[in-house]
Parts: C-alpha cells; sequence; structure tokens
C-alpha cells in the first residue's frame, strides 16, 4: 500500500522534475530520493524478517505460527518490488514504457510457469516461490536502469540490500520455508 501510494505521488513530481529542472536534475534528485527510501525501507524490512514469528504470532496469532518462515522469505520479494515502485514512474516521466512492457511481460511468463510448477507441488511454499519469481519485473527495471546510463552506485547498493535480506531470510528462518 505504502509503495503503490509512493509511486503514485511520484510520477506527477518526476515528470514535473524532468520538465522543468532537465533530465539531469531530475535523474540526480531520483537517485537521492531512491537511495534514501531504499535504505529507509530496509531498515524496516530486516528486523521484520529477523522477528517474523513474534510478528506472525502476535499479528495472527499461535495458529499461524508454522507459516512464519513463508512471511520472511516474503519479505525480500517486498523489498524487491518496492524498487518496481520507484522506477517504473521515473522511466515513465522520462518517457521509457517498452522497458516496463518487456519487464512486465517477461515476469509474467516467469511467474506463470513457475506458479504451474511450483504451487502444485510445494503449496504455499510455492506460493511464495511464485510471488519472488514475480519479482523479476523489478529485477529488470533496475537492470534497465544501468542500461539507460543510470549511475551504478544506487543500482549495486540496491542489489546488496537485497541479497543481505535473502540471506538474513535464509539464516532466520534456517533455510526452511
Amino acid at each position: 500500500v505504502v509503495s503503490t501510494a509512493l509511486g503514485a505521488a511520484l510520477y506527477p513530481v518526476w515528470s514535473r522534475g524532468v520538465r522543468a529542472d532537465g533530465i539531469e536534475a531530475a535523474a540526480r534528485g531520483f537517485r537521492r530520493f531512491a537511495s534514501r527510501a531504499s535504505f529507509a525501507y530496509f531498515c524496516v524490512l530486516a528486523p521484520a524478517v529477523w522477528f517474523h514469528q513474534p510478528i506472525v504470532r502476535g499479528v495472527l496469532g499461535a495458529d499461524f505460527a508454522p507459516a512464519a518462515p513463508l512471511f520472511a522469505w516474503m519479505l525480500p520479494g517486498v523489498f524487491l518490488a518496492h524498487h518496481g515502485f520507484l522506477y517504473t514512474p521515473w522511466q515513465r516521466a522520462r518517457g521509457d514504457f517498452a522497458g516496463q512492457r518487456r519487464a512486465y511481460a517477461t515476469a509474467a511468463v516467469v511467474m506463470i510457469v513457475v506458479g504451474a510448477l511450483a504451487i502444485p507441488r510445494f503449496g504455499p511454499a510455492g506460493a511464495v516461490a511464485t510471488y519472488l519469481a514475480a519479482r523479476a519485473a523489478d529485477v529488470l527495471l533496475l537492470a534497465g536502469e544501468r542500461r539507460h546510463g543510470g549511475d551504478a552506485a544506487p543500482l549495486v547498493r540496491a542489489a546488496a540490500l537485497s541479497a543481505a535480506l535473502f540471506a538474513l531470510a535464509w539464516y532466520a528462518t534456517g533455510g526452511a520455508a
């Protein structure tokens, strides 16, 4: 919900910035904002991954405790999805719609294939795997930003934070889903 609202609010801001200040100034502002937002999101999600058991017990009750590792594994995907909500309005403000169509079409195919194979075989864990596979769109959007001359440093930081969340989920759940 936060990411959707953020993406919807940012598109007009970045569109106006591109028109009024030029693409370079708008790009610097975007990179600065995206880096800060990503770090803030990481700071919220990392403790949620670590404390996944008490969060699930407290919010959903003891009956859902066995599913808590699925929650921990889903949170790194939520972090990746956040990048899609940041990069999509930025790319639209620049007039890049083709890259988004490719990214989302590719992710849809990947998600359908993974879902068809994983959900019947692994049930809820397969559904989480399908959700994570859908995050391929967000990874492709990030990669597309680099191909279009975006600064590599924010993208490397985003990848490192994402990898850290996946590693934390692995450690916090003992590798179980």
